[in-house]
């Protein structure tokens, strides 16, 4: 009796001091890089709307009589629900799985732009592009780049810039293709065929596979397991990084918005503008993958390669108030897709 409780007692201190800790087996390779590959694309067709939302803009005004400035609305909104929506994605990931929150997303963009095709008024085109699309776009910008890391850890950065390319490849691809349809079949007809292109994010979801899990036995308690997670918090470095990246979302999206309406006031037609974002997306994939091997080779030298790349960014937008010429234009977008 006595022997049973003694033993009893110390497997239960044993219990408040040692955690058992479970952890992903990353293969750094193998399938990781069909993975990386599937997430490339997911990027590229999660960003698509983004990438198209300036020529969209120029199309609405001319079917439907809205205002510029109203329509600046649309996109607006749904970046602003595409990034924060990591407060939400993180937890869904957790509980969930990378698996279904990405087929999730997929089919929730898919329904946003279905519903876009349907939609007359200012109103249901904010519901169905802004909320439900951005939404959508939340659970599938996010979760694509965490695949990524349940996968890879001595090759991340390098596979990080792999598939982040499909950001860059979402704007040579879908502004050109998004006036394609705009101008053959017309507002309503090219969403119903853009958002069976999104359908896609569905398959693409289907290839991250679980992973298996190993366990490990760690002497600490929770508490300071907790504060050690969250020491880089109050570094100084990493405040500023939140900042200067805040501050980077705010005017990214600006380009994208509203460069197709600007060229068309100027007398650039909106068929040749939306060929600039091709110039513009290779050289946002030729930016990603040099930063890339920069971070994977010479980690000390990454914060002053991306502050130099966001003051860049910044003062080449410079340009766009002097361009009165389609060249002024190309200029400007090759500029901000290496920098961006």
């Amino acid at each position: 009796m006595v022997f049973k409780k003694s033993l009893k007692l110390s497997t239960t201190d044993n219990d408040k001091s040692d955690n058992i800790v479970k952890h992903q087996i990353k293969p750094d390779g193998g399938w990781g890089w069909i993975v990386t590959c599937a997430m490339c694309l997911c990027l590229c067709l999660s960003t698509a709307l983004r990438s198209s939302m300036g020529i969209l803009y120029t199309h609405m005004i001319d079917e439907f009589g809205f205002d510029l400035t109203m329509l600046s609305l649309l996109g607006s909104i749904n970046g602003a629900l595409s990034y924060t929506g990591a407060f939400f994605t993180v937890s869904l990931i957790e509980k969930f799985g990378i698996r279904r929150v990405l087929c999730i997303g997929g089919l929730i963009q898919f329904t946003g732009c279905l519903m876009a095709a349907f939609s007359s008024s200012f109103v249901l085109l904010l519901i169905s592009i802004s909320i439900i699309s951005g939404l959508g776009n939340a659970l599938t910008y996010v979760t694509g780049v965490v695949a990524i890391d349940a996968y890879f850890d001595k090759k991340k950065t390098i596979a990080v810039s792999l598939a982040t390319t499909g950001i860059s490849l979402s704007r040579i691809i879908f502004p050109s293709t998004m006036e394609f349809l705009l101008s053959k079949y017309g507002f309503s007809d090219a969403m119903m065929i853009f958002s069976a292109i999104l359908l896609n994010l569905v398959v693409c979801g289907a290839v991250v596979f679980p992973q298996r899990l190993a366990s490990q036995k760690v002497v600490t308690s929770k508490s300071e397991k907790l504060e050690k997670d969250m020491a880089f918090c109050k570094n100084p470095g990493f405040i500023l990084y939140v900042l200067a990246s805040f501050l980077y979302c705010l005017g990214v999206l600006l380009p994208v918005g509203f460069i197709p309406e600007t060229a068309s006031s100027r007398g650039v037609s909106v068929a040749s503008v939306s060929l600039t974002f091709v110039g513009s997306g290779i050289m946002d994939i030729l930016g990603r993958i040099i930063f890339g091997i920069i971070a994977h080779r010479y980690s000390f030298y990454v914060c002053k390669i991306w502050s130099a790349c966001l003051a860049g960014f910044g003062l080449s937008m410079l340009i766009v108030p002097f361009s009165n010429q389609l060249y002024q234009f190309v200029l400007f977008n090759l500029l901000n897709g290496l920098l961006n």
